[in-house]
């Protein structure tokens, strides 16, 4: 008979034991003794009896549908441990399964007690292997009311927890430590400064990897314990800080499902750990909203166009390579300093050619010109008014306004009020404060107004022709030699690129071509960055379904929505994201249409 054993283990952290390497040498010495031969060796690492996940999915499931199929073309024996290695799952559920695939002509035998089930026992006592199977499900009882009776004590714990009673667990925050005599969790005040430091940091304009980098240079060893404290502070430890609700003195307890992934169980509990990071501060980590200033380092974000670059040979990545940075000096032969570099010189080539992978694309593009030709022709096309938000202000303004509209009410409720005691007494005082209150009314609405008005310029709000302006003079700030001002321009371009710019594919011929959505609109350049060619669906999207007239007269009418789905597809995302494409092509235009007016206008007097 042709043996099949199968090994199976609920955790990763077993697999690293004895675990595999008892159940395969039981197996091996039971299959021995009976004379089997042993064609296959199954294994299902880190899956759960207990959920039936083996079951589902894994080496098992696989094995049992070639057992349903008849593909066992010889006489074939499934070798385990023991039989809770095929399941813990109720006993109905267990016979099921063996009833099914011995029925197809598998046998099923168990090393450590020596139990053989096949066709023949499954007819003459059929009671004996429901007995079997129930005597291997007291293992399930026995691990489920375990279970349960972790997941109250648990339960017990949150609710005490949740009461202001004592920690859950001594597991905290790695810059807070539980003090045993007192019960209570106390900070580490060193790594508590280095919280607030990398939050600091992030709020002035040092990015993950810069703060992560500065920590390492100054030899602050990570946090952690025994093999965990890693090589160094890394970014992805950096973003985990700064957002962890710990830091506002929350804990957020999860849970494990048996097979299943971590994940929160119930609401955070407010004020278990010690707080030692602001709401404001956290918010604005996390809000994207961080303010730029002299923490950001020359240099950054000099690739413009990273995450969208591909080579139009191999459609590998394409390469950010700088050269020499501006201000570098130039030597002559002789080692003498002659002159000194004017701008950066930067380059972007194939990654697979620069290796001498298989790409024969050794073309080297001129970043600078290739930036300035893209900035210059599809900026209009990226940028809308949330590039040009002012968050801060506008939340200002908003309160404000929130506030007055407020007072408004207060005093019209005050006016109706004393409009009525004047109407049936004709009393004077009455009138007078009336109309006093009328008239704050109407200084509080010119007020409301004048603040409407700001709150849609803070939202970034404008006319066509406004917007055209601001993008102008938007560009000139990808450039700024003023570093806050240039990181800011940068970075939202960066960001409001990579939402509409499917790829640049930059080709064997030097070209450099520009895609958005799908092809909606395309946009050409030589390596020297002007616009050699543009292609666009932008216009058509606008103007709804056309109607086409073939040479014989035949009229067809071609739907826009059969554009849209060629472009874009059914993703809502995509969709919506080519409406605002549409809408800043439509905005752009009758901008620049307005702007000429202007200076056609002024031209003629």
């Amino acid at each position: 008979m042709k043996a099949v054993i199968y090994a199976r283990w609920s955790s990763l952290e077993q697999g690293k034991g004895s675990s595999l390497e008892r159940q395969m040498d039981l197996c091996e010495r039971f299959c021995a003794e009976q004379g089997w031969e042993i064609v296959d060796r199954l294994r299902d690492e880190g899956k759960s009896a207990y959920t039936g996940a083996n079951l589902q999915e894994g080496q098992l499931a696989q094995f049992t549908q070639r057992v349903e199929q008849g593909l066992l073309r010889d006489e074939t024996v499934l070798v385990v441990e023991q039989l809770d290695r095929i399941s813990r799952l109720p006993p109905g559920q267990v016979i099921a399964w063996i009833q099914r695939v011995i029925g197809h002509g598998l046998t099923i035998a168990t090393a450590n007690d020596k139990l053989v089930l096949d066709s023949r026992k499954l007819e003459v006592d059929p009671i004996g292997i429901v007995s079997t199977v129930f005597n291997a499900f007291r293992a399930f009882q026995e691990s489920k009311h375990k279970s349960d009776r972790i997941a109250e004590s648990w339960r017990i714990r949150r609710k005490a927890a949740e009461k202001g009673g004592k920690p859950i667990t001594s597991v905290c925050p790695a810059w807070l430590k539980l003090d045993r005599e007192t019960g209570e969790f106390a900070e580490i005040p060193e790594r508590v400064e280095i919280i607030k430091r990398i939050f600091r940091e992030y709020d002035e304009g040092f990015g993950k990897r810069k703060i992560a980098s500065r920590l390492n240079a100054e030899g602050i060893a990570p946090w952690g314990r025994g093999d965990s404290k890693g090589d160094g502070w890394h970014p992805s430890y950096v973003q985990k800080i700064l957002s962890n609700v710990a830091v506002l003195g929350e804990y957020q307890p999860h849970t494990r499902p048996r097979g299943g992934k971590r994940e929160p169980s119930g609401d955070p509990i407010p004020n278990y750990f010690p707080p030692i990071i602001d709401e404001v501060s956290f918010a604005r980590a996390n809000s994207g909203r961080r303010r730029l200033s002299g923490g950001a380092v020359k240099g950054n974000l000099s690739n413009l166009f990273s995450g969208l670059t591909r080579c139009g040979v191999c459609g590998g990545k394409m390469t950010f390579v700088k050269k020499q940075s501006a201000g570098a000096m130039r030597k002559n032969r002789a080692g003498e300093y002659i002159w000194s570099v004017a701008n950066d010189q930067s380059y972007l080539v194939c990654s697979r050619a620069i290796r001498h992978l298989e790409c024969d694309n050794r073309n080297h593009f001129n970043y600078l010109k290739v930036e300035a030709g893209v900035v210059e022709t599809v900026n209009h096309l990226v940028l809308d008014d949330e590039q040009f938000e002012r968050p801060d202000e506008a939340l200002q303004i908003e309160q404000e306004m929130v506030a007055l509209e407020r007072r408004v009410g207060e005093r019209r409720r005050k006016s109706y009020t004393l409009l009525e005691l004047y109407s049936e007494t004709n009393n004077v005082d009455a009138k007078n404060m009336w109309l006093e209150t009328e008239r704050g009314i109407a200084e509080n609405e010119q007020r409301l107004a004048e603040l409407r008005e700001r709150f849609l310029s803070a939202k970034g709000a404008v006319s066509p022709v406004e917007h055209v302006r601001r993008i102008q003079k938007f560009i000139e700030q990808i450039n700024d030699e003023d570093l806050d001002i240039r990181l800011d321009a940068r970075r939202k371009t960066m960001t409001a690129m990579n939402a509409v710019i499917d790829f640049i594919n930059f080709g064997k011929d030097r070209k450099a071509t520009v895609v958005f959505m799908g092809g909606a609109h395309n946009v050409k350049l030589s390596d020297k960055g002007t616009v050699e060619q543009e292609f666009s669906f932008l216009v058509e999207l606008t103007e709804g379904d056309q109607t086409v007239t073939l040479k014989d007269g035949t009229e067809l009418v071609a739907p826009v929505s059969a554009l849209r789905d060629g472009l874009v597809g059914d993703d809502p995302v995509r969709q919506s994201k080519l409406d605002k494409l549409v809408d800043r092509e439509q905005r752009f235009r009758t901008g620049m249409a307005e702007l000429e007016a202007e200076e056609q206008k002024a031209k003629s007097g």
